[in-house]
């Protein structure tokens, strides 16, 4: 499994291999072309934006460029928890990857990652991460799920593991 690590490490320079994606932001913007071509994941490449702002969304389609095994981890500035209501379903998983929300416990913020499926007309549409075929061995870590049709969906991905997480609460454990 993933082991935690007292080393500081530079992210700002991400190229897939054998560092983590790192979620720093909590916005749903899609990554920018140019840097999912580079296998970067950076939505903002424009002076306003300094460094590498990496989202969810952004992070699962660089882990679907790149071919390998990816993990996702979260950075996200800020204390409590930190709170992602994607406007559109995400992109669906077909590669293995290791979404770690337990990162971000270890991250100098600290807190929760909790996804919010609250911004869909249609909740029986809303489909918090999806595993397809060809992402076997994937494994979902501590991540706080709500307001979802469906939290995750494992459809046609054997040995996929789902722990620690919590699905239909808030990151208090209590209900929405």
């Amino acid at each position: 499994g993933l082991q935690a690590s007292t080393k500081k490490r530079d992210y700002s320079a991400f190229i897939c291999g054998g560092d983590a994606i790192v979620v720093n932001v909590t916005s749903d913007e899609e990554n920018d072309p140019d840097s999912l071509s580079q296998d970067k994941c950076d939505v903002f490449t424009d002076a306003d934006h300094p460094g590498p702002q990496c989202t969810l969304r952004a992070a699962i389609q660089v882990a679907e460029h790149h071919t390998g095994i990816d993990r996702i981890q979260f950075a996200i500035p800020g204390t409590g928890v930190k709170v992602i209501s994607p406007l559109t379903n995400l992109p669906p998983l077909t590669q293995p990857v290791t979404i770690d929300g337990e990162s971000q416990e270890r991250s100098a913020g600290g807190g929760n990652v909790e996804l919010r499926g609250n911004n869909f007309a249609n909740q029986s549409q809303a489909f918090g991460l999806r595993l397809m075929a060809g992402s076997n061995g994937s494994v979902i870590h501590k991540l706080v799920f709500n307001d979802w049709g469906e939290a995750i969906r494992i459809e046609h991905s054997d040995t996929s593991t789902v722990t620690g997480c919590m699905i239909g609460t808030t990151a208090d454990g209590m209900s929405p």
